[in-house]
Formats: structure tokens, sequence, C-alpha cells
């Protein structure tokens, strides 16, 4: 017992050095939250049909005209036959960090977490480039989704210009602003601001009248649009669902202009209720910011559908174990594909 006691005393001294003596890794900032909108929740259960189930963080799946196209940490595109159950297309790609990406006459466009915004001929993949890695004279720290308009614009999402992908930990605990959206211009060669100082811009989708961007907002917990046209109203904002329950990542628009949102992780009331306490935060940094968050976040079998004429949130709760940090979702053909940036596979369920 006495062992024990003086163990306990020891370790309790030394993470009180810690404290005191390491600087933190995070400069921290106040945060107010925005009002909660409303929502309902639905449980959807059974087990999923798994695709691909030995290949990890398949952040962003897309369906093209029955074909699967994912790109998985093992820095391979692929595409999966619906209809034929297989394997159609594996092509090893020349960055290994891609998370969000868009696909135009087989040229792939792609958000790379450590090189930025980069192109990628899908027929002869040697030739490649990176599109943008900097602006306004500084690095792009985490370059995170893009999505290509019909002009050939490109929009893409810089998340943090402090930590990148492996340390988004510190970007919960520090709460600061600093993620941006931009647009590349390929034919001048030139990018221009649309958004800065935002909450972690994550994932993108352009509206059909090429007019407005939705973005989700995933430290403020919230889907909004902003005006991307060239008129008096560029960059103006509009929230369309804020204070959510969950983080929010990926949004997909679908044939009837609803949106589909992964939640991939449950904010906790504890992380709340830190917000206002930058300091206690910046504390908290110092020891085990990795077993801090993993006790104060939860990975999410969740995702949102938005009814946009009716103005419904609904949020599902899928009680099946293996759908976890859910981070995209895409319906199709009366079925939804769930994919993660952490998790293996690609969950098929019945359209709620």
């Amino acid at each position: 017992m006495r062992k024990l006691l003086r163990f306990l005393l020891i370790f309790v001294a030394i993470l009180a050095l810690i404290m005191i003596f390491r600087k933190s890794p995070i400069k921290a900032m106040a945060f107010q939250e925005e009002p909660n909108s409303p929502y309902i929740e639905k449980t959807i259960t059974g087990e999923p049909e798994t695709i691909y189930p030995e290949i990890a963080g398949m952040e962003k799946a897309k369906i093209d005209e029955g074909i699967l196209k994912v790109i998985g940490r093992d820095g391979f595109y692929r595409e999966y036959s619906l209809a034929q159950k297989k394997e159609i297309k594996k092509i090893e790609l020349p960055y290994k960090h891609i998370d969000g990406y868009d696909i135009w006459a087989d040229v792939l466009y792609g958000a790379d977490m450590n090189e930025g915004l980069v192109k990628i001929n899908l027929k002869n993949p040697a030739e490649h480039e990176v599109l943008v890695s900097h602006f306004g004279g500084r690095k792009l720290v985490f370059v995170d989704d893009c999505i290509v308009a019909k002009n050939g614009d490109i929009y893409f999402t810089n998340a943090s210009e402090v930590f990148g992908a492996d340390k988004t930990t510190l970007e919960t605990l520090a709460m600061n602003p600093t993620g941006d959206i931009l647009r590349y211009n390929p034919r001048i060669k030139t990018c221009k601001m649309i958004l800065e100082n935002k909450y972690f811009p994550n994932g993108l989708t352009l509206l059909e009248d090429q007019q407005s961007l939705i973005f989700t907002e995933t430290l403020s917990r919230s889907v909004k649009k902003v005006h991307v046209g060239e008129d008096t109203d560029f960059g103006k904002v509009f929230p369309l669902a804020t204070g959510l329950p969950s983080y929010t990542d990926n949004v997909f628009e679908d044939e009837k202009g609803n949106f589909w949102v992964g939640l991939p992780a449950q904010n906790d009331p504890m992380v709340s209720a830190l917000k206002n306490f930058p300091k206690v935060r910046e504390a908290i940094s110092k020891i085990l910011p990795l077993w801090v968050a993993n006790l104060l976040t939860k990975d999410s079998g969740r995702f949102m559908h938005m009814d946009t004429k009716t103005g419904q949130n609904t949020i599902y709760n899928i009680e099946s174990k293996t759908p976890k940090f859910v981070t995209n979702v895409v319906p199709y053909n009366g079925k939804i594909y769930l994919s993660s940036f952490t998790y293996k596979g690609v969950w098929v369920f019945d359209e709620p």
C-alpha cells in the first residue's frame, strides 16, 4: 500500500512539474457556441454489407453510374462495380495522403493533407503536379477537401493554418479559427480567398447554380452555405445547421437537393464546458492530449440527412457495432454507402 501511495505521489508531482514548466503546444481561445439547430433522431438496425473490409481510411467514397470510387490510406485509387460486385480498376497514386478529391475527364484533383492541392492523370499517373502548396506567402498546412466547378475552377479547404492531420486533437483543444476556403483558377494559375478564419472548414459541395458552396465547419459542429458568385454578396455566409451534437465532416447533395453529412464523433458536454476556459485547455494540452481527447470524444456511427424543402434535420444512429467515425455518406439506388477516415471498409445499408 505504501509503495502504491509513493508511486501516486511521484506521478502527481511529475504531472505538476509538467503543467508548470512545459510550454503549451497551443494558444487557446474562448469559443462562442452557435445556436442549436433542431433535429430529430432515428435508429438504423441490422448489420451492413461491407465493401473492401480490409482497406482503411476511405475518407470520401464517390459513386458514378454504378461505380464506387475510393482512395484508401494505402495510397491506391480503386473503382468497384456495384453490379458485378468486384474491383475493376486499381491505380497507385503518387501522393499518399489524399483526403477529399474530385474527378473530371480522367483527371483526379486531390486534397493531399501534406502536399496541398494536387492533380493526377488517372490514365498516366506519372503525369501529376502540385497545383497549390502555398498561399499569401505561407504553407498550406492541412488541405482537406476539394470540388471542381463547371468552369474548371477548383474550390478547396485548408482546415488549419497551425496543425496537420496528425494533430487534430490539439486543434480541438485550441479552438482557433484559422481555416480557409480558397478557389484556384487553373487558366491563370491563381488562388482567391473565399473565406478565412473559420473553425476547421472541412467537406464541400457546390450547388447546381455554381453560385453557392456548401461547407461543413467541423469544430463549430455546423453546416453552412457561402455565396461564391462574383457580385455584392460574394463571401456572405448563411448557416444551415449549427450547434449539432456531433462534429460535421463531408457533405453530399443528392438528386433531390437534400444534404447528407457524416458525423464522425459526438461532442461531449465537458468539451463545450471547456470552450470558455482557454487556459484550462492549454494546461490539458501539456499532458497526453490524445488520451484526454479519447475521453472527451466518442466515435460516432451517425450521419445526418438535411431535407432542404421542409427544413427537417434527421440524425441517424446506427445500432450495428461496425460503422464508426462515419465521415462520408452517399445515397445511391436505394442504398446508403458510409465510409470513414479511420476505420476499414465501405458500409452499405438500405436507405432510410
